[in-house]
């Protein structure tokens, strides 16, 4: 092994070894073929997934495209936590009634709980062609999300209010723990290490 090659791996393993984050592992969970109708999803934990909402009662419905369902009109925020760090969020919703909607995700960050930020889809569902709309937010290492069905198109929604939509789809990415990155990765270190010994040693 040459020299400069010698020093990429040590430096290559050391510096992502030490800090590196990188995500693997993208996950879709499609709600809309999900369960039975009026299944309880309320504190809920599935996978790596756990469910609550600001109604209490979520549920799936087979109605409006088949989803998660809180509150009167879907008009309840919807909790869902994560058991890991997740990063590339989009979530897809609506409700094919031919009415102006609109959503919301609020993201927290894995660990410290510190709010990442919201983001607001258009208003949609006005014509046939976009009774649904995919979210995607940029937020990295999230460990809870909200999502607001809002009020019709009203942004942000509120408990006992008109209107709302169904979640049908999620779409994550895992974040590795940082400890095995640092095990993987610091381990190139110490093959580069060795390399170089090995030629010092020659």
């Amino acid at each position: 092994m040459n020299t400069l090659m010698t020093r990429l791996l040590v430096s290559a393993g050391l510096c992502l070894g030490l800090g590196w984050s990188a995500s693997a592992g993208a996950t879709n969970y499609d709600f809309s073929t999900f369960s039975t109708e009026g299944q309880s999803y309320e504190n809920l934990s599935m996978g790596d997934l756990h469910f609550s909402s600001e109604a209490g009662n979520l549920s799936y419905t087979d109605e409006y495209g088949g989803g998660l369902f809180s509150g009167t009109g879907a008009d309840s925020d919807i909790t869902i936590s994560f058991a890991h760090a997740v990063s590339n969020i989009s979530i897809r919703a609506g409700d094919g009634a031919g009415d102006p909607d609109a959503f919301g995700i609020t993201a927290y960050a894995y660990g410290s709980n510190a709010l990442l930020g919201t983001w607001y889809s258009p208003v949609f569902g006005t014509n046939a062609g976009n009774q649904w709309f995919t979210l995607s937010i940029p937020a990295v290492n999230v460990g809870r999300i909200v999502f607001d069905p809002c009020n019709a198109s009203g942004c942000p929604g509120y408990l006992g209010g008109q209107g709302g939509v169904v979640l049908t789809d999620l779409n994550v990415t895992a974040v590795p723990e940082p400890e095995t990155y640092g095990m993987l990765l610091g381990g190139l270190a110490l093959v580069g290490v060795a390399a170089r010994r090995r030629r010092n040693a020659a």
